[in-house]
């Protein structure tokens, strides 16, 4: 039995033909594409497109029980905006950052081009003021990357293939036996019994032989 007060109401999405026309005491349907009216009960918009809304039932409850029925909704809409409001500004200091990172990314980008144009420049420049012999050198030490050689190593490979001569190639010997002498490799005498297997010793002949020349 139903509640006294309790009420039932038809619950749906727009008004429904049906339920708002009646003709000869017969509920109308709007007319399919034929020209005929609907079927009763096709009109209605479904919830999720499957099934239709239905009845709900509606009992009146006391004062209190109203306001506190009221305050708690008052509440909830109070902290939904609060949340909404929240998620506002934490999705606008994102964006914010990641604008703020991306401009800053682009500036460190130009500054990183514009400082390797101004290296680039005055590498020129320098080079630009290397004489021949000192470009010809500079020329032989690039052209080997491989880091685990020494510098003098690659020029004292090129001076034996006869790159430089005369004068050029004592300059270049100069700073072979410079580069010997650093690394530990500049031995004018050997104990050795064999000589010839001493190679340390050897190279250093060579370069020898290109100071007295």
């Amino acid at each position: 039995s139903a509640t006294s007060g309790q009420m039932f109401l038809r619950v749906g999405h727009y008004s429904h033909v049906e339920f708002i026309t009646v003709t000869d005491n017969q509920p109308a349907t709007r007319k399919g594409k034929d020209g005929k009216p609907l079927p009763y009960g096709t009109t209605r918009t479904l919830a999720n497109g499957v099934l239709p809304f239905g009845w709900i039932s509606i009992t009146p409850c006391k004062e209190d029980e109203y306001r506190d029925g009221t305050n708690q909704r008052e509440e909830h809409n109070h902290l939904s905006k609060s949340r909404r409001e929240e998620c506002r500004l934490t999705i606008a200091r994102n964006r914010t950052a990641e604008l703020a990172k991306k401009e800053a990314a682009k500036k460190e980008a130009k500054q990183k081009q514009a400082a390797e144009a101004a290296r680039q420049a005055e590498e020129q420049q320098r080079r630009a003021a290397l004489s021949p012999l000192d470009r010809s050198i500079l020329e032989v030490i690039e052209a080997d990357p491989d880091p685990k050689k020494k510098d003098w190593t690659k020029l004292f490979t090129e001076l034996k293939k006869g790159k430089w001569q005369g004068e050029e190639a004592r300059l270049v010997a100069e700073k072979i036996k410079a580069g010997m002498i650093t690394s530990g490799k500049w031995k004018e005498n050997t104990k050795k019994k064999n000589p010839s297997g001493d190679h340390e010793y050897q190279d250093t002949l060579q370069v020898l032989k290109f100071l007295k020349n």
